[in-house]
């Protein structure tokens, strides 16, 4: 059976040249050139023989290229993205001497999407640009458009944004742990308590801790500070606490207090006070955590719980 790909494709294209429409360059399908391929493979199948035959009905009845796309978590960051390394490959000069067109098509979009995102994001754009962010390979830009409304605030608007990155890194990395403490930070601004999905997914990432902890470098301070944080998100403070005391012996800035708020309460659930006590003593000192310790510590002091919760002290 012949499924006639050039046929479909050139029927979807204008003047029958396939183009930039199908194509985001020679060889990759776009978007829509890819629900084209599917839907011409589904379509050829109405003529195979049973088991594997479709109906011609429920072919007809399929949902157009952007309902796909959308479910991939197609976004202007993603199209950002994308534009960027397309820009890049059409920049390497033997590439552009044959491709003048493709390079100035992508350096146009470059230029041009970023003026339909928020400040914020733009921001978030540019942080993303500095290759000193990312290592082997790039973050998701939707990973670090998710931190930065995080941070000024947006739980609504970041959730999405972390929950896809999530989805897009290696299920075994620190990324995947880190993504979702801070998919867990913004649900717990945005709901009273965790869904099932929510446990699922701290569970997840204690195991890949757990693992990297085994199999990669024990010390990591940064493995450390996540399964800390996961583990006393669970309530298991007994396992909170090592990581977290290893951790907060070289942290700073934003990360240090969070890892303090949480071996704080985890010395508290264990009945430890003293060490809870000592530890918002020393952070009191700290120019940058000195007031909100100075809270916790008072609230320690009057017998109020200082776990982290949706009104958690920044």
């Amino acid at each position: 059976l012949l499924c006639d790909m050039e046929a479909a494709f050139r029927a979807e294209s204008p003047g029958g040249a396939i183009g930039w429409e199908l194509l985001d360059d020679h060889v990759h399908l776009s978007l829509r050139g890819q629900a084209l391929f599917a839907r011409t493979l589904a379509a050829a199948m109405t003529s195979t023989p049973l088991p594997v035959r479709l109906e011609r009905a429920d072919v007809d009845r399929l949902p157009g290229w952007e309902t796909y796309a959308g479910r991939l978590g197609r976004s202007v960051y993603a199209d950002f993205q994308a534009a960027t390394h397309l820009r890049k490959l059409f920049g390497i000069s033997f590439m552009r001497r044959g491709n003048e067109a493709a390079f100035r098509r992508y350096d146009q979009l470059c230029s041009s999407l970023p003026g339909r995102m928020s400040e914020t994001d733009r921001r978030a754009v540019e942080r993303w640009r500095d290759p000193s962010l990312h290592g082997a390979t790039d973050r998701p830009l939707e990973f670090v458009a998710g931190v930065y409304r995080m941070l000024a605030g947006d739980y609504a608007g970041a959730a999405p944004l972390l929950d896809f990155a999530r989805a897009s890194v290696p299920a075994l990395s620190l990324w995947r742990m880190q993504l979702t403490w801070y998919l867990m930070t913004c649900r717990r601004h945005l709901a009273d308590s965790p869904t099932d999905e929510d446990l699922r997914q701290c569970r997840e990432a204690i195991r890949i801790g757990e693992f990297l902890r085994r199999y990669g470098d024990a010390g990591n301070r940064d493995v450390l500070q996540q399964l800390g944080l996961f583990y006393n998100l669970m309530g298991d403070h007994a396992a909170a606490v090592p990581c977290l005391e290893a951790a907060v012996r070289t942290a700073s800035g934003r990360d240090a207090w969070e890892i303090v708020q949480a071996l704080a309460d985890s010395y508290r659930q264990l009945h430890r006070a003293d060490d809870a006590r000592r530890l918002l003593e020393l952070a009191a000192r700290d120019p940058e955590m000195g007031e909100a310790a100075r809270r916790l510590l008072g609230r320690l002091e009057g017998g109020a719980a200082s776990a982290p919760s949706r009104q958690a002290d920044k």
